[in-house]
């Protein structure tokens, strides 16, 4: 421990990792509870409490699915219809003009870090050979499952934090 100022921080995240990932649904349910809140409440008189709570989780849902579909329909449309030969011709010409433009912007803005476009090639590819190799994908498949379970728990807390609001600020006021 040479400086403090040094090590605080990693001491701190050291501390504070295992209590902000064991806290996350609850922090993703009261966010949720938040930004669902005033919909719920107008939606309220007419469906009921329940039924307000379900209208929103599926209009949310509906207008996300909306969004993944129309970006869906923006990539594959754009697809080429010709023969599998200039199909695989064009999307080997795309993947190399964003290469070409990917390095052209780390060749002006990293200069001092990367010198030239090959060397940042390397240093992607060795990022990507790091993070998306056979060898870490169970420490990626845990993170993605851990982080899907981490959502579903916030959404079913923040369905008990609008279903019961007036009890939990009621609890709320007593402290």
């Amino acid at each position: 421990m040479e400086n403090i100022f040094y090590d605080l921080p990693s001491m701190l995240w050291h501390f504070l990792h295992p209590v902000l990932s064991a806290l996350s649904p609850l922090l993703i349910g009261l966010i949720l509870a938040w930004l669902l809140h005033p919909a719920v409440d107008a939606l309220r008189p007419r469906f009921g409490t329940g039924g307000a709570i379900a209208a929103a989780y599926f209009a949310i849902f509906f207008s996300l699915a909306a969004l993944a579909g129309g970006f869906a329909v923006l990539i594959f449309g754009a697809l080429p219809t010709g023969d599998l030969q200039e199909t695989l011709h064009l999307i080997a010409a795309y993947f190399e003009d964003a290469y070409n433009t990917a390095a052209g912007f780390l060749n002006q803005w990293l200069p001092s870090r990367l010198s030239s476009s090959h060397q940042a090639a390397e240093s992607l590819q060795a990022w990507l050979t790091k993070r998306l190799s056979l060898s870490a994908l169970p420490t990626l498949l845990s993170s993605v499952t851990g982080g899907l379970v981490s959502f579903f728990l916030g959404v079913v807390a923040s369905i008990y934090l609008l279903k019961d609001l007036d009890y939990f600020l009621l609890l709320a006021g007593r402290f």
